[in-house]
């Protein structure tokens, strides 16, 4: 399922619109170009793979997440920056579709603090939330998950659960002081009558 995002200026890493061959034939192609996001696809079992809008007019589908920087929040991004693994930047898989875009106002530009296996405390800023609503996982209580999609803060742009980020603002939650130690083992369906 391809969905529309929010429009977000970013930058693609060329090396992944183009092969090596082709890069050296044109040595003044920048290693980032600039675009606009423009939707992003959802397929079960698979990262999510996103489309820009370049400025040169051309439209580009199918980019892994790890090809995608973002200064949104003054990130410093280095003119040739190395890219996180998929892995590191989407630590699950899509679950199923379909799927929605949601743009959590509480959270607009929170900043969030992500632990995963590979990096700890690694500091971001909320953009968007990917929500899925299958009849397989994404019902599941065990197995059901979102995507938030938050940038960090050297500019690489991350897809992360629920349970690996914590939500910081001024105005609630004031400075956090470590991860809580709720553990995400939710196995109750609820209904009504």
């Amino acid at each position: 399922m391809t969905l529309s995002t929010p429009p977000l200026k970013v930058r693609v890493l060329a090396r992944f619109m183009s092969d090596a061959a082709a890069l050296s034939r044109h040595p003044d192609t920048p290693a980032l170009v600039s675009a606009y996001l423009v939707a992003v696809t959802t397929i079960a079992g698979r990262p999510l793979r996103f489309t820009v809008l370049l400025e040169n007019g051309a439209l580009f589908s199918g980019l892994p997440i790890s090809a995608l920087f973002c200064d949104k929040h003054g990130a410093d991004i280095p003119p040739a920056p190395q890219p996180l693994s998929i892995a590191e930047a989407q630590p699950w898989s899509c679950l199923e579709s379909p799927a929605q875009i949601l743009e959590y106002e509480l959270l607009r530009d929170s900043r969030v603090w992500v632990r995963t296996p590979r990096f700890e405390n690694r500091a971001c800023y909320y953009l968007f939330t990917i929500d899925y609503h299958g009849e397989g996982l994404a019902e599941d209580p065990e197995q059901s998950k979102s995507h938030n999609l938050l940038v960090t803060d050297r500019g690489e742009l991350v897809a992360m659960p629920n349970n690996y980020c914590l939500f910081e603002n001024e105005w609630f939650t004031g400075k956090l002081d470590g991860f809580p130690k709720w553990l995400r083992r939710q196995s109750a369906y609820y209904r009504t009558e």
